[in-house]
């Protein structure tokens, strides 16, 4: 039976592949739900790390000078 489902999977993912160059947006910024950026105060890396078996979330600025396209 689990070949069944590997095969459906793998025919949903296929499916969605063929699909892949009708997928685009117009801004790849903005959303929907928030269409303004607000690079000053949410432009980070969230960085989740082990310590003393807990887990500790920080963000970190995105070294936005490192890369071609910038917000």
């Amino acid at each position: 039976m689990q070949g069944d489902r590997l095969k459906k999977a793998l025919s949903k993912a296929l499916e969605i592949k063929a699909m892949l160059t009708e997928m685009w947006a117009k801004d790849w910024h903005l959303r929907e739900d928030y269409p303004e950026m607000d690079s000053k105060n949410w432009l980070r890396w969230i960085i989740i790390q082990k310590k003393n078996d807990e887990m500790v979330i920080s963000t970190e600025n995105v070294p936005i000078e490192r890369y071609p396209v910038k917000p």
